[in-house]
């Protein structure tokens, strides 16, 4: 006989999830990122991969994530410098390209028309 029994989210999965319902209505995306985004938050509350699963059996995010930080409206991405001057830096910060990429979620034109130019 098998018994599923829920996993006890640690106090940083359920600060993740509870995190995610607050500011829910406030992320950016189209329908189809809003459900894939529901899905994950889904899969999360059942707990973050352990080394137990194969594709996460060197890094346990379970045991690594031990608190979260919190929650800082006025924060800002710092600004990349070019690595070589006179280059461009794509700036790709939570799912936003800014106009180059649009604002409908993660949809945007391929990486390598932007660098064809050298």
């Amino acid at each position: 006989m098998n018994i599923h029994a829920s996993p006890t989210l640690t106090p940083a999965e359920s600060a993740l999830v509870e995190a995610f319902s607050e500011r829910v209505s406030d992320l950016p995306g189209d329908a189809a990122v809003t459900v894939m985004r529901d899905d994950a938050v889904e899969l999360l509350k059942g707990g973050l991969p352990t080394r137990r699963i194969e594709a996460w059996h060197y890094t346990d995010l379970r045991r690594l994530l031990t608190a979260v930080p919190a929650f800082e409206p006025s924060a800002k991405p710092d600004t990349l410098r070019p690595l070589i001057d006179g280059s461009a830096v794509l700036r790709v910060s939570q799912w936003q390209g800014g106009e180059r990429f649009g604002n409908r979620g993660c949809n945007g034109p391929p990486f390598q028309g932007h660098v064809a130019g050298g």
